[in-house]
């Protein structure tokens, strides 16, 4: 087989989500930073990471970030990357963006 070899395990998420915090662009985003690599709770029990997808549309930036413990999903633009992740830091500090409920994803057969 010249193409095809077998998959390694991938890192552990929390390592993953761990590094990410060494990334420039998080650095003055403590409630993001938060957000994304805490694991679990206060009182030990597992948390599920969210998920955060960044694109351009027509030349806006555009963010959804998925709570995905919390069944929830947030929508935010901007004119810059630095200015949507900037707003999404200011609305985790103060109580969080405007939430809408998420529906599990479940696969089409």
């Amino acid at each position: 087989m010249k193409h095809l070899k077998k998959g390694e395990p991938p890192p552990s998420p929390v390592n993953l989500a761990q590094g990410a915090v060494r990334d420039a662009i998080l650095k003055d985003k403590p409630a993001l930073t938060e957000w994304m690599i805490t694991s679990s709770w206060d009182d030990g029990k597992p948390r599920v990471l969210p998920t955060m997808l960044v694109f351009v549309d027509e030349g806006t930036w555009k963010l959804c970030f998925n709570d995905r413990d919390g069944s929830r999903v947030a929508f935010l633009t901007g004119e810059t990357l630095a200015g949507l992740l900037g707003a999404l830091e200011e609305a985790l500090a103060n109580g969080g963006p405007e939430w809408r409920a998420s529906k599990p994803w479940k696969a089409k057969r």
